[in-house]
């Protein structure tokens, strides 16, 4: 038989069809997310395909679920908790202090920011929250302008479909991408996918809050606390899966002001408790009168012994002074009774200070569980700037039983 011959079947209109829509789905598909699921057959593999249609990009305005004068008392509320957490900031112990990292940058790119809180204006604020996602307010935790002009301008979502393939694979529920929405807070932005508006950190979080969930799904009112909350948005992703029965965010006042607002406009009737003085105790009874507790993060020395089920850090211990690391490993050691789960660079960052978690101060009475690079298109092992590693740590039996 010649060649040609063999080949004319596998070479006919319908094969070719089949084999470039497979390669379309598989491997540089930007209309679709696809999820395979397999089940055998007479011993033959069988394989159904579903698909998410990948719209477009949301990048016009959203409209805010409340109006900026519904929103007025919130605002008034979040300018005292920061005015008193910048206030006190210059006291507390140097280790506590915004580090060189984040106080450079800070002062860099939100002077619109610090203009309105100097003038008190609580229209000012109001503007710079309700479209946060787009200005200065999310530098460092989500972008900003320049995070929000760089996707509005790209043509390739290369990165979605990959994240979307990390989270579907680790996640393992297809149903599951209805969390994967983000609220019209903050004037987001991101991909129309069947519908929702899906940022590629909506797959970070939902994942991260699907792990803590399932840490803790044997625990009585489970409290997960988080250094460095950023937007809020693992705070949004653990409470949408109803993962915590208190979540709580210790974060430098400039990001946590970010937070407070996205989660109290996220869930207005879940009881939110606010900085209102460093004498508060938090401890688990303390804890479990909120839904949802956001303290600034020289607050963490206020934590009880073992008040914690679960803490988080991701995407910001190798950015601090290592002072303020090594103080938190202490905090974490004392205060957290089960899990601690981390996220941090692999390798020393190029162009600023900082450390990756190989050199990290030892967590005493913990073990690692699990290591591997980051799961995410912009911080795994193919990342041409940041490549991270994900961490679990869990209290020693021994340890905890001492306890």
């Amino acid at each position: 038989m010649r060649l040609q011959d063999y080949l004319r079947p596998a070479m006919s209109l319908e094969n070719w069809r089949k084999l470039l829509r497979i390669a379309f789905e598989r491997l540089e598909n930007t209309e679709f997310l696809v999820r395979e699921s397999y089940r055998v057959r007479d011993g033959n593999l069988e394989i159904d395909r579903q698909h998410l249609r990948i719209e477009g990009q949301f990048t016009d305005d959203m409209p805010n679920p409340m109006s900026t004068e519904q929103q007025r008392p919130l605002i008034q509320k979040l300018m005292r908790a920061y005015k008193l957490a910048a206030s006190e900031m210059a006291m507390v112990q140097e280790e506590y202090r915004t580090g060189s990292n984040w106080g450079g940058y800070l002062k860099s790119t939100r002077k619109d920011f610090y203009d309105a809180m100097s003038e008190a204006s609580v229209e000012k604020l109001s503007v710079l929250l309700n479209n946060f996602c787009r200005n200065c307010m999310s530098t460092g935790i989500l972008g900003g302008e320049p995070g929000f002009l760089q996707f509005k301008n790209a043509t390739a979502c290369r990165a979605l479909v990959h994240d979307f393939r990390a989270w579907l694979y680790s996640v393992g529920d297809f149903d599951a991408w209805r969390n994967l929405g983000m609220p019209p807070i903050g004037n987001p932005y991101g991909y129309n996918v069947a519908g929702l508006l899906v940022n590629n950190n909506s797959f970070y979080n939902d994942y991260r809050a699907f792990l803590c969930s399932g840490l803790v799904d044997d625990v009585e009112q489970p409290i997960v606390a988080e250094i460095g909350g950023g937007y809020g948005g693992f705070g949004y992703a653990l409470l949408q899966r109803n993962g915590a029965k208190t979540y709580v965010n210790f974060d430098i006042p400039e990001n946590l002001i970010v937070s407070s607002y996205y989660l109290s406009m996220a869930f207005p009737k879940k009881r939110i408790l606010l900085y209102e003085n460093r004498g508060v105790t938090l401890d688990r009874e303390t804890l479990r009168q909120y839904d949802v507790i956001l303290m600034p993060n020289f607050m963490v020395p206020a934590l009880a012994d073992l008040a914690v089920d679960i803490f988080v850090n991701t995407i910001s211990f190798s950015e601090m002074e290592y002072a303020t690391i090594a103080a938190y490993c202490r905090q974490i050691e004392r205060t957290c009774k089960k899990y601690f789960y981390c996220e941090n660079l692999a390798d020393a960052p190029r162009g600023y200070k900082g450390f990756p978690e190989s050199v990290f101060p030892g967590i005493r009475g913990f073990k690692t569980v699990t290591v591997s690079p980051s799961r995410w298109a912009h911080f795994d092992l193919y990342s041409a700037s940041h490549i991270y590693m994900e961490r679990l740590l869990v209290r020693k039996e021994e340890t905890a039983r001492a306890e």
